[in-house]
């Protein structure tokens, strides 16, 4: 694998787990008056969200197309198996050219609820002005990692 290709799959290894990391903190309006009131917590993981992912994103997960928004519940989901002290990456050998944006990563887990799972990830990285985003990805695994539980996330 040529150093560039490498150098994708570690950014993308990297951005994957620290978003599935970062905590998620909806903001629902508040009661009656409408507005928010000072500064309320950051939601961490909408910003590397948005950071990381091109504004216009394709998306596959577990076989099916998402928007962005569909994508952004979806990793919400997997977020609440994922654990870093459990998590194996493998950047499998890959028939790309050292020229391609496209990157392959895979990880395996263990799931408090689902026991052990598998995710590999296909996503094309482009460089737009010297940061790099996810312009496409297909997230393949069991189609139950991907479903948020809504009770799982913080509202303030």
């Amino acid at each position: 694998m040529s150093a560039s290709l490498s150098s994708k799959a570690t950014w993308l290894q990297s951005t994957i787990s620290d978003l599935l990391v970062s905590p998620y903190i909806h903001f629902r309006a508040p009661a009656g008056l409408g507005i928010r009131m000072g500064h309320g917590p950051i939601d961490l993981f909408s910003t590397k969200f948005n950071n990381n992912f091109a504004p216009d994103v394709t998306a596959t997960v577990a076989g099916n197309t998402v928007n962005r928004d569909e994508l952004k519940q979806m990793l919400l989901g997997l977020q609440q198996h994922y654990s870093p002290d459990n998590v194996k990456f493998e950047i499998p050998a890959t028939e790309a050219s050292a020229d391609s944006n496209t990157v392959y990563v895979k990880f395996t887990g263990q799931s408090k609820v689902k026991g052990p799972y598998e995710v590999a990830i296909d996503a094309n990285v482009s460089e737009t002005e010297g940061q790099k985003k996810i312009s496409s990805i297909k997230l393949d695994g069991d189609p139950t990692l991907f479903e948020q539980k809504s009770h799982d996330k913080s509202e303030l």
